[in-house]
């Protein structure tokens, strides 16, 4: 893609013309921006002699800064269009050319700033706002910021309406813009879709943590339910061991009123004399038994 020159002419002393090229020269370059804004020119013309001490000292200044732009010293020749711009202010042919030597520096946006400010002066003529205009299109372009290119052409046909250099490169930058805006819509997209992604992943982990958490309590309940069954049984394992231990004889206590127990202690004592009586009778008749028997 070719981005057209604009090329400023200074006519004399007097006053200053501007001009865009209609040739259509400058080439495209690898990034797809074109060539630079053209510098103005300063015609070779010898200083008149009513023209004061400190234009003539501005006038050599910018010669000397143009024959630098000529081959391609654009630092050198920036100092110079300001040491010219220190001598004469007024001089709008060396305000294009240092703004052009910015660009040439790739210093797009401060080009754009300053091309700004001389397309801004309204009392400059049509055709030299329409060159600034032009010129910061371009270096728009060149920062890629296309949507203010496109306003910075748009604002230079409104000056000069039928250029073709200007149309062609509104063109251009409408198409630019349109491929830009396409390309940030695919961006756009892509990152919701990033972000959609990481919600949904975030959202399963934290449905996975609940589902953690929900186990993990079920587990702590089955726990609890088996001690508690625990505990409830051992009571039952205690009464069979005393059960166990009635069966085996083991005394156990018992709960008698005094009269009861009186009552019990006379059968016994009752017993035991009855029990008594019925020794002491068979040791009687035993005895008897045998003093018979010796006689």
């Amino acid at each position: 893609m070719r981005i057209f020159l604009s090329i400023s002419f200074a006519l004399g002393f007097c006053g200053i013309g501007m001009e865009q090229s209609g040739s259509g020269s400058g080439s495209g370059t690898g990034s797809g921006a074109g060539m630079p804004a053209g510098k103005a020119m300063a015609t070779a013309q010898s200083p008149s002699n009513s023209e004061s001490r400190d234009s003539r000292k501005a006038r050599e200044m910018a010669w000397e800064g143009n024959r630098l732009y000529d081959e391609n010293h654009y630092e050198e020749a920036e100092i110079f269009y300001r040491k010219a711009l220190e001598e004469n202010q007024g001089m709008t042919e060396g305000v294009f050319n240092l703004w052009n030597t910015t660009y040439q520096q790739k210093r797009f946006e401060e080009a754009a700033a300053r091309f700004g400010e001389v397309a801004a002066r309204e009392e400059l003529p049509a055709q030299t706002r329409s060159a600034a205009y032009y010129n910061q299109g371009n270096a728009l372009f060149e920062a890629r910021d296309y949507e203010k290119a496109v306003s910075s052409y748009k604002q230079s046909l409104r000056l000069q309406p039928g250029n073709e250099d200007t149309k062609y490169n509104l063109s251009m930058a409408q198409t630019m813009l349109k491929k830009q805006q396409e390309q940030q819509q695919d961006q756009q997209n892509q990152d919701q879709q990033k972000q959609d992604q990481k919600d949904q992943d975030q959202d399963q982990k934290q449905d996975q943590q609940n589902q953690d958490q929900k186990d993990q309590g079920k587990d702590q309940q089955d726990q609890d339910q088996q001690d508690q069954q625990k505990q409830d049984q051992q009571p039952g394992d205690q009464d069979s061991e005393s059960e166990q231990k009635d069966q085996q004889g083991e005394p156990k206590e018992m709960n008698m009123s005094p009269e009861e127990l009186q009552r019990i202690l006379e059968a016994l004592e009752q017993d035991e004399k009855d029990v008594q009586k019925k020794i002491n009778a068979q040791k009687v008749k035993g005895v008897k038994g045998e003093s018979e028997k010796d006689w």
